[in-house]
């Protein structure tokens, strides 16, 4: 990268890390206290507030201003963010999320991506059987094909076109040449390519439960899905993620990614308007248990952003 985008990604790390400081002197603490045991780890069902007895307690000046804080990072905003990217990929998640990120997502294809190995929870399996009268979905991957093929439009292959592209279960999720059945291409809605692409992982079993390593975030995906590009022929298409204002720390993912791609990076994301009409209930701002979980992801992301900066400078 050239030294002044260095700069320019500086100035943006420095801006949000002045903001996660102000987030901590709101939660009590001086600043320059370290965030991460000041902001409680992302919870695994982060649609869910924690009760309150459960830790997080706070004044209503101390709410308005924490929410002040979010709303710079672009956290629970109302309203729809659209991307600019050729190829944008819904990521995935709880059914109604995905469902909400397909209903921004456009761009000349549209990949959906989604883990087999996560099963989805009876809370999932009553929205699809009450709203779309289905119930034989098992995975997030399921559910991802489900809402590809629902799209309005959608008119699938007659053979499915499993691409010969895949990737690594290895940290740094290198590319293979070869077909895996990873990305496939199962459709087209109005001439707009429609992809599944398969998050895999390696499963070990910690403290009696199954988890997964080497697994691509959302940065590894996209980067992923770039370097399929390049292997094609492609080399100027965008790539863009469509998530939720709830994560909107992904705006971080994308500058990670662009950095080692030479191409156009984006972000997408849906408002808690769009959520709530597709649960059919009122809109509602993020839950203020939710916001110090996505503020310690946002400190982590920016943590691992500068050191890759400083990396590529001392090379």
């Amino acid at each position: 990268m050239s030294p002044e985008v260095d700069r320019q990604v500086g100035e943006y790390i420095n801006i949000r890390l002045a903001w996660i400081d102000d987030a901590v002197e709101v939660m009590g603490q001086p600043k320059g206290t370290d965030p991460r045991p000041v902001f409680e780890a992302p919870m695994a069902d982060a649609t869910k507030a924690r009760d309150d007895e459960e830790g997080l307690v706070l004044t209503d000046d101390q709410e308005t201003k924490l929410r002040e804080i979010a709303a710079r990072f672009g956290i629970g905003a109302e309203n729809d963010t659209y991307s600019r990217a050729d190829i944008q990929i819904v990521e995935g998640g709880k059914p109604w999320k995905i469902e909400a990120e397909a209903s921004v997502a456009s761009g000349k294809t549209v990949i959906f991506a989604g883990s087999p190995f996560r099963q989805i929870g009876e809370d999932e399996l009553s929205f699809l059987s009450e709203k779309h009268d289905i119930s034989t979905l098992r995975s997030e991957f399921d559910v991802a094909r489900f809402f590809a093929e629902q799209q309005p439009g959608f008119e699938p292959l007659e053979n499915e076109e499993v691409l010969p592209f895949g990737y690594e279960l290895n940290p740094d999720n290198d590319i293979l040449n070869k077909t895996t059945g990873q990305l496939v291409k199962i459709g087209e809605v109005n001439s707009r390519s429609v992809l599944l692409f398969r998050v895999d992982g390696v499963s070990y079993i910690e403290e009696g439960k199954t988890k997964q390593r080497n697994r691509p975030d959302s940065a590894k995906i996209m980067g992923i899905v770039s370097r399929v590009l390049s292997a094609s022929g492609d080399t100027t298409s965008s790539v863009g993620i469509i998530s939720s204002t709830a994560y909107a720390s992904r705006a971080i993912d994308t500058i990670r990614a662009g950095r080692t791609q030479d191409r156009f990076f984006d972000v997408g994301m849906y408002g808690t308007e769009t959520l709530a009409a597709i649960k059919g209930e009122p809109s509602k701002p993020t839950a203020i248990n939710q916001i110090p979980g996505e503020l310690r992801v946002a400190y982590d992301k920016l943590l691992l952003l500068q050191a890759e900066v400083e990396t590529e400078q001392s090379a």
